[in-house]
Parts: structure tokens; C-alpha cells; sequence
């Protein structure tokens, strides 16, 4: 049977490097994991209470319709946590007088084979953009514009 280790290494990204320049997997102190079915955490767990938290009520209980949600593959453009803070870029992003290169720069988007930051801009002044931003439940309990 196969056996699992765990280690973690806590602290400033300077002792971090440290430790890892100065250890490999011969030296550093490994902790056995017990896997167990159906979870298989890869990680330290407690299952003391286990029993009693599995008598709650399950997410998919709480939240009977669910999906995936709202994918916009370029949220660091298109979502923000507040309204003017989305429409300032939004602004930003569709302005004839920034380029490509300073879009990717400052917003971190790329333009790619199905998605083509010209294109977009276009598509963006092209519309009274303040008509279009609405607030949504981007994830569950976490409300920003989009």
C-alpha cells in the first residue's frame, strides 16, 4: 500500500528559501497522513467531530440549484468589488488613446487565439457601458459588479 507524507514550512519568503536551500526530501521532517474514503485530504485533518459535523446539513442541501456560475475568463477586467472601481477601468480599457500593451500591462489580460483585446474595446466603446455593470453574486455571500 502506498503511503502519503506531509510537510509545511511556515514564515518570510527569506527563511523559507533558507530552509529549502539547506534541505531536500531526506531532511525534512515528514508527517504520515491517514487517507480516508471518501475525503482523501492531503493535508493534516482532525476527525474527532467528524460524526457530529456530518449530521449538519450538506451545501447541496443549503443550495438545491447550483452551477458554475459566471465565467468570464478575464476577471481581472470584468469584475470588480465595487461599481466605479469596474467603470474606471472599464474607461480605462476602451480608451482610443491606450494600447494594447499598456491593457496588458496594467490590467494583467492577454489578448488570445478566441479573444482579441481590440475586439473587445471596439465591443466596449461601442456601448454606454454604465447601462450594462450590475451587481451579481459572484461567488456565494461575496456580491461585486460585473
Amino acid at each position: 500500500m502506498s503511503k502519503v507524507f506531509y510537510a509545511d514550512l511556515w514564515g518570510l519568503r527569506e527563511e523559507k528559501h533558507r530552509y529549502l536551500w539547506e534541505n531536500d526530501v531526506s531532511t525534512t521532517d515528514w508527517q504520515t497522513l491517514e487517507l480516508s474514503s471518501p475525503y482523501f485530504f492531503f493535508v493534516p485533518k482532525n476527525f474527532n467531530l467528524l460524526e457530529e459535523y456530518e449530521k449538519e446539513w450538506k451545501v447541496t442541501e443549503i443550495f438545491r440549484e447550483y452551477g458554475t456560475g459566471c465565467e468570464s475568463r478575464k476577471d481581472k477586467l470584468w469584475i470588480a468589488f465595487d461599481r466605479d472601481e469596474l467603470l474606471e477601468r472599464l474607461h480605462y480599457f476602451s480608451s482610443p488613446d491606450v494600447s494594447e500593451e499598456d491593457i496588458s500591462q496594467r490590467l494583467g489580460v492577454q489578448s488570445t487565439k478566441y479573444w482579441k483585446i481590440l475586439e473587445a474595446k471596439r465591443i466596449v466603446r461601442s456601448t454606454h457601458i454604465e447601462d450594462h455593470v450590475k451587481r451579481f453574486n459572484y461567488r456565494p455571500f461575496d456580491e461585486k459588479f460585473i
